[in-house]
């Protein structure tokens, strides 16, 4: 699955790159998600990134965190945490970025989608080790994330929203 979410990436940045598909496109606010009907960017905006740099580390860390995250809750759970704490995620923070009056900015990356593997790596050790045993892997994590999110440009809510929403399915898939 991490193989297949990285040429999907990789396809849309090259045809990004050669003018055969545009960010604005592709690319999702609260104006073209909710007052356009445009439903679809939120997953699409998950593929679509803003530079070479955006792309290599948003894919260098799914690369590191998938590989964890997969071995753990297998294919099938990693692509619920993947996709759920996208939708889940990005759409609270499409809520929450229109509730501080930011409609037209235009988020992208897989970074959200990330954030969610790292919460559900986070509830992993947990489970696996003891909150006692951790507790200093989850403060550094949580701090990692809220760094990345106060970044200027960086669309910070979803970072937040998504690492929540990948804690809750991780802790529900682990339970169930």
């Amino acid at each position: 699955m991490i193989y297949i979410l990285i040429l999907i990436n990789a396809a849309v940045f090259f045809l990004m790159f050669n003018g055969k598909l545009r960010l604005k496109d592709l690319g999702q606010s609260y104006q073209t998600v909710f007052r356009d009907k445009q439903y679809y960017r939120i997953i699409t905006s998950a593929f679509t990134h803003k530079s070479l740099t955006h792309i290599f580390f948003n894919m260098f860390a799914l690369y590191n965190v998938g590989q964890w995250v997969q071995a753990v809750y297998g294919t099938v759970g990693f692509a619920v945490i993947y996709f759920v704490s996208i939708i889940l995620g990005q759409t609270l923070s499409l809520y929450i970025r229109h509730d501080n009056g930011e409609d037209g900015v235009l988020s992208v990356g897989a970074s959200g989608g990330i954030c969610g593997l790292i919460g559900a790596y986070l509830v992993a050790i947990i489970f696996i080790f003891g909150i006692q045993n951790t507790i200093m892997n989850f403060a550094v994590t949580v701090a990692y994330i809220v760094i990345m999110s106060i970044i200027p440009g960086v669309d910070g809510t979803s970072h937040i929203c998504c690492f929540a929403f990948g804690l809750i399915i991780a802790y529900l898939l682990m339970i169930i």
